[in-house]
């Protein structure tokens, strides 16, 4: 009889000290989920694994958006887009030993020396070109038409492009096509930028991923975003943090000719450990 409570005390110990093992370690600087203008018909929720990597996009209602997968260093490995039709893309990355993108969906990325630039498409007719920064991040990019004069000589038609400026690794400023967007930043951490960073650096080689959102790339959180000068609208962010300093909510006055209109929820942030609502 001893010998039976002595072996299921020994079960009993061995099955608690599985469980225990088995445990997630909770990590209260990391993001468990994002909830953007939470409470609108624009509402998206963004999840986000052990890691504190995104992983997937959905509605507020659970319909899935956009999934994201990552090879062993954590580098973006696989996309998946689910469009309302109820068809989906998946696309994959490659990278070599310097963390570059050097294949998107299998196709090798061409990288023309001469114009520091990847090129997509042909130089002498319809071409995109990306450049890319020492961080891996889109600093410009432009799709061209190219026509030639009476004599032969090549004339480019910029039909679209994009430059980004960065400071600090925040970006400070950017202008597709005509238009301008320039932002300032807090000195405090932006938890979306570490999860988002892969993302954003495999998307800045496609000519046609766009990032997830202008909030994720920068290291600190923004204060301002102000749009050329002949544009009447601004706007002004606010934030609560928790102890660790971190950002919980992000609210949005918005202006316009300078006079304060409304003010929105624009992010509602959750860490691990955090209850979900």
């Amino acid at each position: 009889m001893k010998k039976f409570y002595f072996l299921i005390s020994f079960v009993i110990i061995s099955i608690s000290c599985s469980s225990d093992s088995s445990e997630v370690t909770v990590n209260p600087n990391l993001l468990q989920r994002v909830d953007f203008y939470p409470g609108t018909s624009m509402e998206t929720r963004w999840f986000f694994n052990s890691d504190g990597l995104l992983y997937e996009i959905t509605k507020a209602d659970g319909t899935i958006v956009q999934t994201f997968t990552y090879d062993s260093d954590n580098r973006l490995a696989g996309y998946t887009v689910f469009n309302a039709d109820a068809t989906s893309s998946t696309h994959t990355f490659s990278y070599d030993s310097d963390d570059s993108v050097i294949s998107i969906d299998g196709e090798s990325l061409n990288y023309d020396s001469s114009l520091n630039a990847y090129i997509f498409g042909d130089l002498t007719n319809y071409y995109t070109s990306i450049t890319i920064n020492i961080d891996k991040l889109l600093t410009y990019t432009k799709t061209v038409w190219v026509d030639y004069d009476w004599d032969g000589t090549p004339v480019e038609i910029i039909n679209s492009e994009l430059g980004i400026q960065y400071s600090d690794n925040n970006m400070v400023s950017y202008f597709p096509n005509e238009s301008c967007n320039y932002f300032t930043y807090d000195n405090k951490t932006n938890p979306l930028r570490n999860a988002t960073l892969a993302i954003c650096k495999a998307f800045s080689f496609s000519t046609t991923m766009p990032w997830p959102d202008n909030n994720c790339i920068s290291a600190n959180n923004v204060l301002t975003h102000d749009y050329c000068s002949e544009d009447p609208e601004s706007e002004v962010f606010h934030y609560t943090f928790n102890a660790n300093d971190l950002p919980l909510t992000q609210t949005r006055d918005n202006y316009y000719l300078g006079t304060y209109e409304n003010t929105t929820t624009s992010i509602n942030y959750y860490y691990q450990g955090d209850a979900l609502p």
